[in-house]
C-alpha cells in the first residue's frame, strides 16, 4: 500500500517546492529591489560625504547665531574690548598721519592748532565711553536689524557661491519611482516593507526545508526507491540548485549608525550613513570577474563556473538520465559524476567558502569600522556591520545535503557496476 502511495505522494511535494521555490525567488527579488533603493538612498554620499547637506547645516546654524545674538553679558564685554582697540588704532594712525605729511613752519602750525582744539589724551581717555555709545547704537532694534539683514545676506550669497560635485541621478530617480518626498521617512518606509518580505521568506524557507526533509524520509522509508521517484528527487535537486544560482548569498554592508559633531554649540549629526553596500548571486560574480579582463580573475570566474554550476549541472543531469533508464552508467567519467563527484565536486567546499567568505568579510569590516571609531577624535561615531548570508546560500546548502542524499539511494536504487569502476 505505501509503495503504490508514495510516488504521488513525491510528485505532490515536488509539485508543491516548484511554487514554493518560485515564490520564493519572486519575494528574494522583491526584497532585494526594496534594500537596493534603501542602501542608495542612505549611502554617505548624499548624507556626511554632500557638501550641499554641510553648507545647509552651517548655514543654519550660524544664521540661527546671528538673528538669536544680543549685545550684552559676556559678548557686550568682548565686542567693547575689539572696539576700544580699533578706536586707538584708529587714533594712533591719525597721529602718525599728521606727523608724517606736516612739515616746516606751515606743518609746525597746523598741528599745533590740532592739539590745541583736539586734545588727544583726553579723548584717549573716553575711548570706553565711546565703545559704550556705539554699542548702544548698535543695540538699537532698528539697527540691530538692518545689521543682520546685511550678514545675513553676504551669508546667502556666499552659500548660493558653494555648490557640491555629487551625482545626486539616481537618489532623484529612487525618490521619484517610489513616491517619496521626505528621504527619511522613505527609508523607513522601504525597510519596513523589507521586514515583511523578509519574514514571508523565512516561512517559504521553513516550508521548502520540511517538503525536501519529507520527501528524502519518504524515499528511505519502505521499499527501493522507483525510476519515477528517484527521477521527482533529482529533478528537485535541479530546481533547488537554479533558483540558488539566481539568488544573492551574502549581503555585505557595513553603515555610520550615529556621527554627530558640534559647530558653535550647536550639533549636527548624520545618522544611518552606509558606507559599503554590495549583493552578489554567483552567476553575477562570474559574470563581474570576466569583465574585468584580467586572466587571473577570468581564472577565478572559470574555476567558480565549474565547480558551482557545470559539475553540479552535468551530475544532475546524468542522474537523471540514469534514474529514468533504470542503469548506472557504464563510462568511468559518466560514473564519477553520478556516485562520486559529490566528493569532489566542491559544491560542498563552495558553500564552506562562502560561509568562511562570510566570517571574513565580517571581520575585516568590523575591524576597519572600529579603527574609523577610534580615529575620530572629538567626533561622536557609532558604525554598525551588517553583513549577513541571504536565502540563496541556504538553497544551496539544501541542494549540496539533497545531492549527497540522492548518490546513495541511486546507488542503492539502481542495479549496476558501472560508477564503481
Amino acid at each position: 500500500m505505501f509503495g503504490r502511495v508514495r510516488p504521488f505522494l513525491v510528485a505532490v511535494l515536488a509539485a508543491v517546492l516548484v511554487v514554493l521555490c518560485f515564490l520564493s525567488y519572486r519575494v528574494e527579488m522583491r526584497s532585494h529591489a526594496l534594500k537596493a533603493d534603501e542602501m542608495e538612498l542612505s549611502s554617505i554620499n548624499y548624507g556626511l560625504f554632500n557638501p550641499d547637506r554641510w553648507k545647509d547645516d552651517l548655514t543654519g546654524i550660524i544664521s540661527d547665531k546671528i538673528i538669536n545674538y544680543k549685545i550684552q553679558g559676556s559678548n557686550r564685554a568682548l565686542l567693547k574690548k575689539q572696539l576700544e582697540k580699533i578706536l586707538h588704532e584708529v587714533l594712533a594712525g591719525l597721529h602718525q598721519t599728521m606727523e608724517r605729511n606736516d612739515h616746516g613752519v606751515k606743518g609746525a602750525v597746523r598741528k599745533a592748532v590740532v592739539k590745541a582744539m583736539i586734545p588727544e589724551d583726553a579723548i584717549r581717555a573716553d575711548i570706553p565711553h565711546y565703545a559704550d555709545r556705539i554699542l548702544n547704537e548698535m543695540d538699537q532694534p532698528e539697527n540691530r536689524d538692518k545689521l543682520k539683514s546685511f550678514i545675513l545676506a553676504q551669508l546667502d550669497s556666499l552659500s548660493a557661491q558653494t555648490s557640491g560635485t555629487i551625482d545626486m541621478h539616481l537618489y532623484n530617480e529612487i525618490m521619484q519611482r517610489r513616491g517619496f518626498n521626505d528621504p527619511r521617512a522613505g527609508i523607513k518606509q522601504l525597510h519596513t516593507a523589507r521586514d515583511v518580505q523578509k519574514g514571508k521568506l523565512t516561512r517559504l524557507g521553513w516550508m521548502i526545508c520540511a517538503a525536501v526533509v519529507l520527501m528524502v524520509l519518504l524515499l528511505i522509508m519502505g521499499p527501493t526507491a522507483k525510476r519515477a521517484e528517484l527521477a521527482i528527487l533529482v529533478a528537485t535537486a535541479i530546481l533547488l540548485l537554479v533558483t540558488a544560482l539566481a539568488m544573492p548569498m551574502l549581503d555585505i554592508e557595513a553603515r555610520i549608525t550615529e556621527f554627530s559633531l558640534t559647530v558653535l554649540g550647536e550639533p549636527i549629526t548624520f545618522r544611518d550613513q552606509v558606507l559599503f553596500y554590495q549583493s552578489r548571486s554567483i552567476l553575477q560574480v562570474i559574470w563581474e570577474l570576466l569583465q574585468e579582463h584580467d586572466i587571473g580573475l577570468v581564472l577565478v570566474a572559470v574555476l567558480v563556473f565549474c565547480f558551482s554550476v557545470a559539475f553540479p549541472f552535468i551530475k544532475l543531469v546524468l542522474s537523471f538520465i540514469a534514474s529514468l533508464r533504470s542503469r548506472l552508467p557504464t563510462s568511468r567519467l559518466s560514473g564519477f559524476f553520478v556516485l562520486k563527484s559529490a566528493k569532489w565536486s566542491m559544491a560542498d567546499v563552495l558553500v564552506v567558502a562562502m560561509f568562511m567568505a562570510y566570517l571574513g568579510f565580517n571581520g575585516v569590516v568590523s575591524g576597519e569600522l572600529s579603527d574609523l571609531r577610534d580615529y575620530m577624535q572629538g567626533v561622536h561615531i557609532m558604525t554598525t556591520n551588517n553583513t549577513e548570508l541571504e536565502f540563496g546560500f541556504y538553497l544551496f546548502t539544501g541542494y549540496v545535503v539533497l545531492g549527497m542524499m540522492m548518490s546513495v539511494l541511486l546507488k542503492r536504487a539502481i542495479p549496476g557496476k558501472g560508477g564503481d569502476r
